[in-house]
């Protein structure tokens, strides 16, 4: 069976935001269509996976080493802080926002990002054995991290909330 990523709300009708469902499918599988809330996504989550890969230096590790990886961490960094910008600016055109709800604290893409960080650590804790506690307390904090994604957009959907109008920096990735 093929899968295609391809979720679209459909709460408040026919809404061009992906579900949380269609995000971590993303994460997962380059996403089919042109969907660029997905796409910027799948980003986010190959970028994550890289910090991973090589966030470690070893302790040995000479200054034209560590200053290497500041550097691609850095990188990396802005490139996660620019596609959260690419999914605030689509948000921002797709969803129509009336002001009359309670301001959110953080973007859609700033939100995302942070999903996708758990994403990848729910990765790294599938390496353990199953009944270790931290594998259920990952899945489950992945679980309720996409949930609130999908309560945010029904929410704006709604008019109980609106979101910023302005990008904040993603915490511990300020350019």
């Amino acid at each position: 069976m093929t899968t295609l990523v391809t979720g679209i709300h459909t709460t408040a009708g026919a809404c061009p935001v992906p579900s949380g469902r269609a995000v971590l499918l993303a994460f997962e599988i380059a996403p089919a269509g042109a969907d660029p809330v997905l796409a910027a996504a799948h980003e986010l989550a190959l970028l994550h996976l890289a910090h991973a890969d090589t966030a470690w230096v070893p302790g040995e590790a000479d200054d034209t080493i560590t200053a290497a990886a500041a550097r691609a961490q850095r990188h990396r960094d802005r490139a996660i802080a620019n596609q959260a910008g690419l999914i605030d600016d689509h948000v921002t055109r797709a969803l129509s926002d009336p002001r009359s709800g309670s301001l959110h604290t953080e973007t859609v893409g700033a939100l995302l990002a942070r999903l996708a960080q758990r994403w990848q650590y729910t990765q790294q804790m599938a390496a353990l054995p199953t009944r270790d506690p931290r594998v259920r307390d990952a899945s489950a904090a992945l679980a309720e991290l996409a949930r609130a994604y999908d309560d945010l957009i029904d929410d704006v959907l709604c008019g109980r909330r609106c979101l910023p109008r302005h990008r904040q920096p993603i915490p511990h990735m300020e350019v």
